[in-house]
């Protein structure tokens, strides 16, 4: 196990309070303190290595994970105790976990996005009594602590939940969760194939990688044509929500069109 430094601790830290960097983000974060310590440079992917082993102690672990949309990598510091919702659970009362649970599961019914209105009405559910206004500012703080996204009132789960959520989602939600064909990874913004007997869902970026050379597009599993779209975008979901938000959007408009 390798001794962690003071560019270790500073990644550390930076995990600490963002919970989730992009792979740029990472890289900004390592070569300011490899130049700010004097350490030799090298990839933040290399100092993650070394710091996982030392923060296992405290169960915490630094994650990968993929963008739905572009496919850019993402890092996400994880708890790994048995917690349903992980860090979010330190960080809210009961009430808005409560709260929180009931988005998620809205979210996925929708195959990957909620109407804000829609989220805000979820209030009227709860076991213990919260205002329109109470939920809209923890909706907002969700939003700002990178666990939920929103883009001109659409409401998405972010990276960050979906990766240290993962397992909480696949157990609880079994019938509307479904793992991408190609990669076997948990996918909620997807393309899907519609023919009746096969419905199978594909990560957009992994349905770019695999139909890229063919000339007539078939679905991997039925093999029949494939009909769905698949965004095409080279931003990560930060830069880029509108293409996230019309890809979910073209998911729940084609929910009941079966060929």
């Amino acid at each position: 196990m390798a001794n962690m430094t003071d560019v270790h601790r500073l990644i550390v830290q930076t995990f600490m309070s963002r919970g989730i960097l992009t792979e740029k983000e990472l890289g900004d974060v390592t070569k300011h303190a490899c130049d700010y310590f004097k350490e030799k440079e090298t990839s933040g992917e290399r100092f993650i290595r070394d710091i996982n082993p030392n923060i296992q102690s405290v169960s915490m672990e630094i994650r990968t994970g993929k963008e739905e949309v572009s496919g850019a990598n993402v890092y996400v510091l994880v708890r790994t105790t048995e917690s349903e919702l992980g860090r979010l659970s330190t960080d809210y009362t009961p009430n808005e976990l409560e709260l929180f649970k009931k988005m998620m599961g809205l979210i996925i019914e929708s195959e990957g996005a909620a109407s804000s209105t829609d989220i805000l009405n979820l209030t009227n559910n709860l076991q213990k009594r919260m205002s329109k206004a109470e939920a809209e500012t923890v909706l907002k703080s969700l939003v700002r602590n990178k666990w939920l996204t929103e883009v001109q009132g659409e409401v998405s789960l972010s990276n960050r939940s979906i990766i240290e959520m993962e397992h909480y989602m696949q157990s609880v939600y079994q019938d509307e969760v479904k793992s991408c064909n190609i990669c076997k990874k948990i996918v909620l913004r997807g393309c899907s194939c519609y023919q009746r007997d096969c419905g199978i869902r594909i990560h957009f970026y992994c349905a770019r990688r695999f139909f890229q050379n063919q000339t007539h597009v078939t679905c991997p599993n039925c093999k029949k044509p494939w009909t769905d779209e698949f965004a095409s975008t080279d931003e990560d979901e930060d830069d880029q929500p509108t293409q996230s938000r019309q890809s979910a959007s073209t998911s729940r408009k084609r929910k009941d069109r079966r060929v």
